[in-house]
């Protein structure tokens, strides 16, 4: 791995049994083994049949695995994929002077996390999941995960930073999905403008999308939207309008 400024090379090496990071003219302690350097300086390592990942020196928590480790664009950050038994996640850690924060973040767990990398500008983690009991695949933008899918392709970033978008399968059909990168409540505050405008125009069809549905059928979630053909549920939808 190079440094962001080419100033300086970092490689993975082997000495006898020793397992070693070279940054530049730096050479870090032994471990059983050594992979994945990254900047600013993170690589994975094993001790004693586990395994860890280590920052600017500092030895962080141990796995049973632990790999695919990438630093967000402005070094803030270091990402990688943990596993403990049988189950997978992300872990992200906060890089503070010369090791990690104490304080890191564990994703959900699922069988299956292939390919994280970080949003152009650092704000968001992307990686793909899965769980064999499903036998889906998902995109999991920050701690959200996406539809399921037979398959997904790897998340590429539209231009601009705004959105990703991923080809993906359900049976024989191909999809190519395109997500914003919002979290919940910003994705909340833009739908509620979004009604807002519409509800200007009484247009009840189209503010039937964003309207929940609250009535007493127990064969509908609670999140499915209201049905704009229902009388009843048509006049809930004007009650909101007229509310805005």
């Amino acid at each position: 791995a190079f440094a962001p400024d080419g100033s300086r090379a970092a490689f993975g090496a082997k000495k006898g049994e020793a397992a070693f990071i070279v940054d530049g003219d730096r050479v870090s302690e032994n471990f059983e083994s050594a992979w994945g350097p990254a900047f600013s300086l993170a690589h994975g390592a094993t001790v004693d049949g586990r395994h860890f990942i280590v920052v600017n020196g500092k030895k962080g928590e141990d796995f049973d695995d632990a790999g695919s480790c990438l630093v967000s664009p402005d070094g803030s950050r270091v990402a990688y994929i943990a596993q403990k038994g049988r189950k997978s996640f992300l872990v992200l850690r906060e890089v503070r002077g010369e090791g990690f924060d104490p304080v890191h973040r564990k994703g959900a767990e699922f069988d299956r996390v292939d390919d994280p990398q970080f949003s152009p500008d650092g704000r968001w983690v992307v990686y793909r999941a899965g769980h064999r009991q499903d036998e889906k695949m998902r995109v999991v933008v920050g701690d959200e995960p996406g539809a399921a899918f037979d398959e997904v392709g790897i998340p590429l970033f539209q231009p601009g930073g705004k959105s990703l978008g991923h080809l993906a399968r359900k049976g024989r059909e191909l999809w190519w999905i395109v997500r914003p990168l919002e979290s919940k409540a910003d994705r909340v505050k833009r739908r509620l403008l979004e009604l807002i405008e519409i509800g200007k125009t009484g247009d009840v069809r189209k503010a039937a999308g964003y309207v929940i549905y609250r009535g007493e059928d127990e064969k509908r979630s609670w999140k499915d939207v209201c049905n704009p053909d229902d009388p009843e549920e048509a006049k809930e939808i004007r009650g909101v309008l007229d509310e805005i």
